[in-house]
């Protein structure tokens, strides 16, 4: 129990503060699954650009499966009080 709350503490530190690295991972492992299904489809015999253009409409919209990743990280709230504070900084450094 304590060692999955100590996990579970690391993984949101770390996707606050290494946020790069992360979106770094999932692009890479959207393409591992894109990759896997167009694989998987040309030995079905499809040509390439035909399994590609399968896998992609069968894995649905990349970018929101990417959102809906980002959400399981836990730091939207962060997130969207950090753009705030961008946006405040941004309107003082206009108008002091």
């Amino acid at each position: 129990m304590l060692s999955d709350w100590w996990s579970d503490v690391r993984f949101r530190l770390r996707a606050l503060f290494r946020r790069r690295a992360l979106e770094r991972e999932l692009d890479d492992e959207v393409r591992f699954h894109l990759a896997l299904e167009t694989d998987k489809l040309m030995t079905h015999g499809l040509l390439r650009a035909e399994a590609t253009r399968r896998a992609r409409l069968a894995f649905g919209s990349v970018e929101g499966i990417k959102e809906d990743s980002r959400g399981v990280r836990g730091i939207c709230v962060v997130d969207i009080v950090m753009q705030g504070v961008q946006y405040a900084l941004r309107g003082i450094r206009r108008r002091p």
